[in-house]
């Protein structure tokens, strides 16, 4: 026998079948960054706290979560622009880790296409919305797949009750869709 066979320095057919992990675009938030919006603000921990990069509740002591007011007749709600029709894989939801968990509870993770391009914000009821989940339990932390071949353009966080809603990331992932022709 000669050194090689010893050492086994070829591969056999069975050594070359290996696993390869599929890297893609849908490893990257998508929604990191881009434009938000919530139905009220508690103070001053406005929307964009949600999509910020960090997903904890505190930074040097100080609150950094996206907070709604709690006002009468009026469902809490908090969502972002993705800026453009993807199709959505999952969603990563982050709450308060020191306390207060009822204030993501109770509510719906909507993926929405909007009817029309005029004032979006204003238009999300009227758009083709996809129910994603429902979280009846208060949670710190939920992750959520959404149906196949889901393609939207906005997400929403909406409360069913008019209680306060508190969150402190907020990270999609999805793939761009392309098509030749909008809305799909």
């Amino acid at each position: 026998m000669d050194i090689y066979e010893k050492e086994n320095i070829f591969p056999t057919d069975q050594d070359l079948r290996i696993q390869v992990k599929k890297v893609s675009f849908t490893d990257a938030n998508i929604a990191l960054k881009k434009p938000t919006k919530l139905s009220s603000i508690f103070e001053q921990y406005n929307s964009s706290y949600a999509l910020d990069g960090d997903r904890s509740d505190r930074s040097n002591g100080d609150f950094i979560c996206a907070h709604s007011d709690s006002l009468d007749n009026q469902q809490s709600w908090w969502a972002v622009d993705l800026l453009n029709v993807y199709v959505i894989n999952d969603i990563d939801m982050f709450g308060r880790t020191d306390c207060c968990t009822d204030f993501l509870t109770n509510f719906d993770i909507e993926v929405i296409l909007p009817t029309c391009t005029c004032n979006h914000w204003n238009n999300l009821e009227e758009g083709d919305t996809i129910n994603c989940h429902y979280q009846a339990t208060e949670s710190q932390r939920i992750t959520v797949t959404c149906p196949p071949n889901t393609k939207r353009r906005y997400v929403r966080i909406k409360r069913r009750d008019t209680a306060y809603l508190v969150i402190c990331e907020v990270e999609v992932y999805g793939s761009v869709w392309k098509s030749s022709k909008q809305p799909p």
